[in-house]
């Protein structure tokens, strides 16, 4: 018996869509049939790279109301996060969404956003691949099962090796706190 592939929906067609476009087009389980951007020029050049998306959206709206989605992937900037999610979780249109990070920029905001999706019977999950990622468990499970004694600290670093330039507000979202980076990231 051969299942049909999760129809997934892109909010937003920045950098990290890219990742997740290649990750669908390498499964069998997944294929995106719609993506939405504010920007027509973004759209222009995701579909340069993955021209097989026919369908493209400037207005999430239309998209929710046009398409049948099973997946929706949030892409955007961090500030736009918990719109966004409430959006597709009260279209009633969107059984599952994943939220890139920063999930939202405040708690107050998160506990909207999961109030909404928990009343529209959807589930969301933000894409913070470390807390399932093999090292993480293999040392999870070496602790629990005591073979290397009671941790008194961890220290877990994650980086890109940028440089200086790089890491300037006005040049990388990381470094921005309007655009979702700062400490909350």
């Amino acid at each position: 018996m051969s299942l049909s592939p999760y129809r997934v929906a892109l909010v937003g067609v920045g950098g990290i869509s890219r990742s997740h476009s290649v990750a669908c087009s390498l499964s069998d389980r997944a294929r995106i049939v719609a993506v939405c951007d504010i920007s027509q020029k973004s759209i222009d050049r995701y579909q340069e790279l993955f021209p097989g998306v026919e369908s493209t959206y400037l207005d999430l709206d239309l998209m929710l109301a046009e398409e049948e989605i099973d997946l929706a992937i949030i892409c955007t900037w961090g500030p736009y996060h918990a719109e966004i999610g409430t959006r597709l979780a009260k279209s009633g249109k969107v059984r599952s969404i994943l939220c890139e990070k920063p999930f939202t920029q405040t708690a107050s905001q998160a506990e909207c956003l999961v109030a909404a999706v928990k009343d529209s019977g959807a589930v969301i999950v933000e894409a913070f691949k470390f807390r399932h990622h093999p090292m993480h468990l293999k040392a999870m499970g070496l602790v629990e099962a005591g073979k290397i004694g009671q941790p008194m600290t961890v220290r877990s670093t994650f980086c890109t090796n940028k440089a200086s330039i790089a890491r300037k507000p006005d040049v990388n979202w990381r470094f921005n706190k309007k655009k979702g980076g700062g400490s909350i990231f």
